[in-house]
């Protein structure tokens, strides 16, 4: 009981702690609310990419204490530090507005609108995160890890990159494209809760298996 309380407490203070943030940068860009989540410069964006980081560095304690297979702990340490990397730098933005300029497959892109190639990334990410999510899924026991990783990915995959796609094809209000940077930080502050939830003894057999203490 005291574990499940445990949990329940840390996943519902982070959650808690990005609710503040959010209402605190919109309140901060009143009447421009708007500019708190959008801008490359927003709130919203160091946070996701500080949520990111704070998955990197757990991702290292993870693999230190063998906490997950070796393989499966250094591919979330390289993805999290990539991810918080892009965040911050706009990688994946420089890509889609630039790329025309490196191939004739490119065509150059309009904000607002769905580029096939200029997307990828962005897909990519939740393609390899649902991927991701399935090994995970079968290396970890406890429902409370798989299900705070589950609600991570499904939200955004379906709420995150949903509102991106749907507005950019038209089927989605641009009203609703503006939170798309904050769906973004709580499936990020989702699956941190997740990776602080993960115990030596909750590890299964699976890629490169962890002996398990005596």
């Amino acid at each position: 009981m005291t574990e499940i309380r445990g949990w329940k407490l840390r996943t519902g203070g982070v959650l808690c702690g990005v609710s503040v943030f959010v209402a605190v940068s919109a309140w901060a860009y009143m009447p421009w609310w708007e500019l708190a989540f959008r801008s490359d410069a927003s709130p919203l964006s160091w946070l996701s990419s500080a949520l990111l980081f704070g998955c990197f560095a757990l991702a290292i304690q993870i693999g230190a204490q063998r906490n997950l297979p070796p393989l499966l702990a250094g591919w979330l340490v390289i993805s999290m530090l990539v991810m918080a990397l892009d965040e911050q730098f706009m990688y994946h933005e420089y890509w889609k507005y630039h790329c025309h300029e490196w191939t004739d497959l490119c065509s150059r892109a309009v904000a607002g609108h769905a580029h096939w190639l200029g997307d990828a990334p962005m897909a990519l990410v939740g393609i390899v995160g649902v991927a991701t999510l399935a090994v995970l899924y079968r290396a970890l026991c406890p429902a409370v890890v798989r299900g705070l990783m589950i609600a991570g990915v499904a939200v955004g995959v379906l709420l995150a990159l949903g509102t991106h796609f749907g507005h950019a094809m038209g089927m989605l209000p641009a009203i609703v494209s503006q939170f798309e940077e904050v769906f973004e930080v709580y499936a990020e502050a989702l699956f941190m809760c997740a990776l602080i939830e993960i115990r030596p003894r909750e590890v299964t057999s699976g890629i490169g298996e962890v002996p398990r203490p005596n």
